[in-house]
Order: C-alpha cells, then sequence, then structure tokens
C-alpha cells in the first residue's frame, strides 16, 4: 500500500463502506451500467490515499484490486 494511505478494512471501516456501496453508489451503479451489475456487487477494495508532490515518488506499475 502506499505509504500515505491505508485500506479502510484493515482500520475497522469495512462496514461503513458496505453501507455506503449499498445504499448510495449502486443504486445510481444499477441506472449507468445494469449490464455489468446484473448479479450486484460481491466485494470492494476501499481505500484511502494522500497524494502530493515527493510523496511515494517509488510506487510503480501495480495492480490496485
Amino acid at each position: 500500500m502506499n505509504r500515505n494511505g491505508c485500506i479502510l478494512n484493515e482500520i475497522g471501516l469495512g462496514p461503513l463502506m458496505d453501507r455506503i456501496i449499498m445504499m448510495y453508489l449502486l443504486p445510481v451503479c444499477l441506472k449507468l451500467y445494469p449490464e455489468y451489475l446484473e448479479h450486484g456487487l460481491d466485494a470492494h477494495h476501499s481505500f484511502i490515499v494522500d497524494y502530493g508532490v515527493g510523496k511515494d515518488t517509488s510506487l510503480g506499475v501495480h495492480d490496485d484490486n
């Protein structure tokens, strides 16, 4: 993970993100992309990062999944 960020599930905010996603984001996404969400959502990888000049300059190529 980025040195200036954290995975929300690791600090106990996974259940909060579940509620936010199901109550607010999923209904919007279902309207916009119904063909991709016919089976709903099964997981998320929620995180926050503080980006800035000179921070994590060697992060390189990676996959946020």
